[in-house]
């Protein structure tokens, strides 16, 4: 098949490529299907909130608890602790109003966690 060597793909050829890795989830092979480049499969399928398949590997680390939220250690721990959280004057995280790290954020929130007795979120550097 001839490689499209527009800079754009219709919008009927992107929702053939988004049908054709719903059935394939195999970018590669949807992008020699439709005359397109890997990167421009991946594009178009992360654009409409499917997930592409860089984001479905899994850290091997992690743990059950937060493979079953199916959010990151980070995003885990912001939603445990919450207010404490906040976005500081240079654009870095805060924990409750001083400077801080994803690590410290973690350590707090499993803090929290430990309290309540419920699965303790795996992050490098800390200890669960």
């Amino acid at each position: 098949m001839k490689r499209n060597t527009g800079n754009r793909v219709s919008d009927s050829t992107k929702q053939a490529i988004l049908a054709g890795y719903g059935r394939l989830r195999n970018a590669s092979a949807v992008a020699k299907i439709y005359g397109v480049d890997r990167q421009t499969v991946e594009r178009i399928v992360g654009a409409k909130g499917t997930k592409s398949p860089h984001k479905e590997k899994k850290r091997e680390d992690s743990s059950a608890a937060d493979r079953d939220t199916g959010r990151n250690p980070l995003s885990r721990a912001v939603a445990v602790i919450g207010n404490r959280v906040a976005k500081g004057k240079d654009g870095g995280p805060t924990l409750d109003g001083r400077p801080s790290s994803a690590r410290l954020i973690v350590e707090a929130a499993n803090a929290v966690l430990a309290q309540r007795k419920q699965p303790l979120i795996s992050y490098p550097g800390v200890r669960t």
